[in-house]
């Protein structure tokens, strides 16, 4: 039940970042990928597109924030949704007093795949959604006026 309860957890998240990164495109005008996560794009291209529509990045550890939690986007599309061709071993880590995580192995990991990934500290990680979020509706606020959106 646990370790349903963490991949649950991580599934929630992407979706809930995925929406966020989702909004920003519809306020200020951007086209993401046609498939893959929003805010795996949003990740990638977060200062770049920045730059390019005259937007200020405030608060100033939003690109800090932004790549945090991609770390969710990651785990969640490499490791529970899309394994890919070599298996994955998972185990679920329970110490007291310690936070619960998943730790997964692949068989046959390439090069660019980590042998082992564990999962984050989810009361961490909650935290760190709250504060983007928070991080996010500030960025919405000061841009606001820059979005094609806006009527004067």
């Amino acid at each position: 039940m646990l370790h349903l309860d963490i991949e649950t957890f991580y599934l929630f998240a992407k979706i809930l970042l995925d929406r966020i990164a989702d909004t920003l495109g519809l306020v200020f005008g951007v086209k993401w990928k046609r498939s893959g996560s929003s805010y795996s794009d949003l990740s990638i291209r977060f200062t770049a597109l920045c730059g390019q529509k005259g937007l200020e990045i405030l608060p100033d550890d939003l690109p800090a924030l932004i790549s945090k939690l991609w770390a969710i986007v990651d785990y969640r599309n490499k490791l529970i949704k899309h394994p890919g061709d070599s298996p994955v071993g998972r185990g679920t880590l329970f110490a007291p007093g310690e936070a619960s995580s998943i730790v997964a192995s692949r068989m046959y990991p390439t090069e660019e795949d980590a042998a082992f990934r564990q999962t984050e500290d989810p009361h961490a990680l909650l935290r760190a959604l709250e504060a983007h979020i928070e991080a996010m509706l500030t960025f919405f606020e000061v841009n606001a006026k820059r979005s094609p959106l806006m009527v004067s």
